[in-house]
C-alpha cells in the first residue's frame, strides 16, 4: 500500500510518469492480502470468550428453558407468555473442555408494534447470523412449521423441544429422519445428545483451524478495519483500471492506508516522501 500511494502521489504531485498498470499489480495483491488474511485467522474474541453459540426459535419453544438447563441454573425468566425473553442474555459454558458462549433471546417470529420486542427481534436474527453455532428448537406439541430455519448446515443444530408432551402429527415421521434432536430442555431429555453434537462441530472446527499454517488472531475490530481496507484497495483497482492515476484512487489508497494505519500504526507523509524519493 506504501508502495502504491507513492507511486501516485509522485504522479500528480510531482508529475512523475508512472505506470497505471503497475501501480493496479500493488493495488491488487495489497487487496488480495488483506482478503486473505481476514478468511485465514482466527477469531480472537472466540479464544478469550468461547465459541458463540445461539439458542433460536420461535416463540415459546422453550429457549429460556434450554439455557437454563445446559447452565445448571435459573438465568433466564420463563414463563408460559409467549415473549417473555425481549432481550439477548448471554453466559458462558464449558463442554468437553471447549468454551462456549450462550445466547438466549427474542424468538425470530415475534410481531406487532412493540418497539422493544421488534428491537429484540433484529438482534436475535442478527446473532443468528453472526454466532459460530445455533441450536435452532422448534415446537413438537405443536405442528411442524412450514419454513426450515435459514442456517447455515455446517452450523445448525436442529431440535424439536417438549418432547415430554405428545408429539404433534408429522413430528414422528420428521425425527425418523435422524436430521433433528428429540429433546425436553423441562426434564433434560436428550440434552446430553445436544451438547455432544456442539463438542462435536467445535472439535471438528478446532481440527480444521489446526490444519495448515499457523492462523493469525485477529480482534473484531482488526478484522473490520482489514475489511475496510481491502473495501478501499477494491475501490482504488476500480478507478485504476478505468480512469487511471486520479484523485479519487489516490483518494482510497489513502483510506485504506489509514484503515491499516490503525492495526499497525499510521503511516505518515514523511515515509511516502521517503518512498518516492527512493524510486525517482
Amino acid at each position: 500500500v506504501l508502495s502504491a500511494r507513492a507511486l501516485v502521489e509522485a504522479a500528480l504531485e510531482f508529475e512523475q510518469e508512472v505506470s497505471s498498470e503497475r501501480v493496479l499489480t500493488l493495488v491488487a495483491a495489497a487487496e488480495a492480502g488483506a482478503r486473505e488474511l481476514v478468511a485465514s485467522s482466527r477469531d480472537r474474541a472466540a479464544l478469550v470468550e468461547g465459541l458463540t453459540v445461539a439458542i433460536a426459535g420461535r416463540r415459546n419453544v422453550g429457549k429460556s428453558t434450554l439455557f437454563n438447563r445446559l447452565l445448571g441454573e435459573e438465568r433466564a425468566i420463563v414463563t408460559a407468555k409467549a415473549g417473555t425473553t425481549t432481550d439477548r442474555i448471554d453466559a458462558p459454558f464449558v463442554a468437553g473442555g471447549i468454551l462456549f458462549r450462550l445466547s438466549d433471546g427474542a424468538g425470530v417470529d415475534a410481531k406487532g408494534d412493540d418497539v422493544v420486542e421488534r428491537e429484540g427481534v433484529r438482534r436475535a436474527r442478527a446473532y443468528v447470523e453472526e454466532a459460530a453455532f445455533v441450536i435452532w428448537l422448534d415446537d413438537g406439541s405443536r405442528p411442524p412449521p412450514r419454513k426450515q430455519p435459514m442456517v447455515a448446515a455446517e452450523k445448525l443444530i436442529h431440535a424439536v423441544n417438549k418432547c415430554d408432551l405428545p408429539l404433534a402429527a408429522g413430528w414422528p415421521h420428521a425425527l425418523a429422519r435422524r436430521d433433528r434432536l428429540a429433546i425436553s430442555a423441562k426434564t433434560g431429555r436428550g440434552v446430553d445428545k445436544v451438547v455432544a453434537e456442539l463438542v462435536r462441530r467445535a472439535t471438528a472446527r478446532d481440527a480444521r483451524d489446526e490444519e495448515g499454517p499457523a492462523k493469525l488472531s485477529l480482534s473484531a475490530r482488526e478484522r473490520r478495519l482489514l475489511e475496510e481496507a481491502a473495501a478501499s484497495l477494491y475501490r482504488a483497482g476500480e478507478h485504476l483500471a478505468s480512469s487511471g492515476i486520479e484523485e479519487l484512487g489516490a483518494e482510497e489508497l489513502r483510506l485504506a492506508s489509514d484503515a491499516l494505519g490503525r492495526i499497525v500504526g499510521a503511516i505518515d507523509i514523511e515515509e511516502i516522501y521517503g518512498e518516492i524519493f527512493s524510486r525517482f
